[in-house]
């Protein structure tokens, strides 16, 4: 979309669709501290020759997805490095369009619309882009207890101290 010269905007490309596979990928580098099975992931990648493109700028990245109409995003929530996405704010409304071009969004252990809301600084894992690749990163973060992010992982108990959290300062306010 762009702003025509009668400031209204225009509609440029009506239907974006994201490929089942893609070439571009944007994983947050420090996942892989938790994650070792990020880092063979993003080994795998690298020599089967798709692009790099990490800008730190969740919105950015995934607006490169949209404009390449392929990609995976992937930011994991860990105890040394947590998420900086809020639920509420990005990863819900970056999930929903994700969802709508035909891609897939979710925290590796379900889709993302389907998270409850526990409060508006809640943080979780953000796995988003073309479908097979989502699908393929979430099973091998999944795979492995020594995946802190990924559902054999600590991901449970680091999702439910931040909701004890997130409690806490409620009964504060």
């Amino acid at each position: 979309m762009e702003i025509g010269s009668k400031k209204k905007w225009i509609v440029t490309n009506p239907k974006i669709e994201l490929a089942p596979q893609s070439k571009l990928f944007c994983i947050s580098s420090k996942g892989v501290y938790d994650n070792p099975t990020l880092m063979n992931i993003f080994e795998e990648y690298i020599m089967a020759g798709f692009s790099l493109r990490y800008s730190g700028c969740a919105a950015l990245d995934i607006n490169q997805m949209f404009v390449k109409k392929q990609g995976v995003y992937c930011m994991l929530h860990s105890v040394s490095h947590p998420s900086r996405l809020s639920l509420l704010y990005e990863v819900l409304p970056l999930g929903f369009l994700i969802e709508k071009a035909g891609g897939k969004a979710t925290d590796s252990v379900k889709d993302v619309l389907d998270i409850e809301i526990q409060g508006y600084q809640q943080k979780v894992n953000f796995i988003a882009g073309s479908k097979d690749d989502v699908e393929y990163i979430s099973e091998e973060i999944n795979s492995s207890e020594l995946n802190l992010s990924g559902s054999k992982g600590s991901y449970n108990n680091l999702l439910e101290i931040q909701q004890h959290e997130a409690q806490s300062l409620f009964k504060e306010a």
